[in-house]
Formats: structure tokens, C-alpha cells, sequence
């Protein structure tokens, strides 16, 4: 986030699909289940924590905060 004259102003980018950890899929699909195109799960990988997760195609790019 960059301070433009004393106001903050955050970059945003156009993301069409993303990666998403299977609670952030669940409440996706419940709040906004038209958005999304397609959902493919991605195994976990062996000896990492976590359930895998979902790759996430929407039907509308998303404006998301750059990382």
C-alpha cells in the first residue's frame, strides 16, 4: 500500500483464476457460487500440512490486492 498525499491507496490487480484453501472455496461458493467458471481440486503434497486446495476460474476477472 503507497501513501499518495496523506491517503493511502492500495494496487489491485485483475485475477481470472486463483488458488484458493478449501474454507476460502467453501465460503466462495456459498456468497458468490455465480462467480466461479470452474473449481479443481489440487491434491495436497505429501508431508506438507494442509487438505490440498482449489484452483478457482472465474467467470469475471476479480480486482484482488497485489500481494
Amino acid at each position: 500500500m503507497k501513501l499518495f498525499k496523506g491517503t493511502a491507496v492500495a494496487k489491485l490487480i485483475a485475477v481470472k483464476r486463483e488458488i484458493l484453501s478449501p474454507t476460502q472455496f467453501i465460503e466462495l461458493s456459498r456468497s458468490r457460487p455465480a462467480d466461479i467458471k470452474r473449481a479443481t481440486y489440487v491434491i495436497p503434497t505429501i508431508g506438507k500440512p494442509g487438505f490440498g486446495a482449489f484452483e478457482v476460474e472465474y467467470h469475471t476477472a476479480r480486482l484482488v490486492h497485489e500481494k
